[in-house]
């Protein structure tokens, strides 16, 4: 890449606000996330320098990915790098805060989509894994990702980690369904509940979770044992950002993180590991979050409902690791 490109600046008047959603296609999730080659196939073999990962500070499925190939010894195996916080009707951009695209130039994550599809009509999302000997974006499914590098460079990796043992394989994947749909995902349903009974139901069922997982935690240092597991690193990107935007602007208001003690003390002896401190930019994801949601309450998109239990955040140190 002999010249440094960046894309200009924000600008909503001109390109209009970004939306997760695309009314070009009848299913904008299956258009979006299209890409689905797996890495340690014969096309897509484990080779290092080979792969680089598209990221985003913000996004939590896209730092499980930055932590896997960090804590797995791999950033010298696989190259990722960081788009902009902040978006306009173009999606993610590459702009000067956070770096340019170092493997092809481009100024919008989008660029990367349409050389491969040019057909494309979805919503470019992270983590995206591009190919750099075929010259295409191959894969940006979330799952797909997190388990290709946990599992497919073996070899190349420069520790002795492993985050996917077969002994634990099983229960690992027992685990990564409930996460995913009661924490990773759960956060959000207090956020855009459309009632009040709807909104009860989803603080509940989410604190539920987190109480079974302070309990699990009061008799295991980790969520299956002495090991940090996929399924640790799955949780962990949720709870970096609970505090922080999920309870005070997601109205998951009923306790704090740090009202948990062994999920508190779990979370900061994580933190306190360079794969898992180093892609978690505060400053970014409080940014990026309170501006989208403030738009999306400006829209009416989401309710201002008159929760009755609402507790004003109080001022704290996030997640310090101290």
């Amino acid at each position: 890449m002999s010249e440094v490109r960046y894309a200009s600046p924000i600008d909503e008047q001109k390109y209009g606000a970004y939306s997760a959603f695309s009314d070009s296609v009848a299913s904008c999730e299956e258009e979006t996330f299209r890409f689905g080659e797996r890495i340690g196939t014969e096309s897509y073999p484990a080779e290092s320098g080979r792969y680089h990962v598209y990221l985003q500070y913000v996004c939590p499925w896209a730092q499980r990915v930055q932590i896997i190939i960090d804590y797995l010894g791999l950033e010298n195996v696989v190259s990722y790098s960081y788009l902009d916080p902040l978006r306009d009707g173009r999606g993610w951009a590459f702009r000067e805060r956070t770096g340019p695209d170092p493997v092809n130039g481009f100024t919008l994550l989008r660029d990367a989509y349409l050389s491969t599809a040019p057909d494309f009509k979805g919503v470019p999302s992270v983590p995206a894994v591009w190919d750099r000997k075929t010259s295409r974006l191959i894969n940006n499914r979330y799952d797909d990702t997190i388990h290709d590098f946990s599992t497919v460079f073996e070899k190349l990796k420069n520790t002795g980690r492993d985050i996917y043992p077969p002994a634990l394989r099983e229960k690992i994947e027992e685990l990564l369904p409930w996460i995913s749909e009661k924490i990773n995902y759960g956060v959000y349903e207090p956020a855009f509940a459309v009632t009040q009974e709807s909104y009860d139901a989803a603080v509940e069922n989410l604190y539920q979770a987190l109480d079974a997982l302070e309990d699990r935690l009061s008799r295991s240092r980790y969520l299956l044992g002495e090991v940090i597991t996929l399924a640790d690193i799955c949780l962990w990107v949720s709870l970096l950002r609970f505090d922080l935007v999920y309870y005070p602007l997601f109205r998951a208001n009923r306790r704090r993180l740090i009202d948990y003690p062994n999920l508190w003390n779990y979370a900061r002896e994580l933190y306190a590991i360079p794969a898992f401190k180093k892609g978690s930019r505060f400053d970014y994801i409080k940014e990026t979050y309170y501006s989208n949601f403030a738009y999306l309450l400006y829209r009416g998109i989401v309710p201002a409902l008159p929760i009755t239990d609402w507790e004003q955040p109080q001022d704290r140190i996030p997640l310090s690791g101290k």
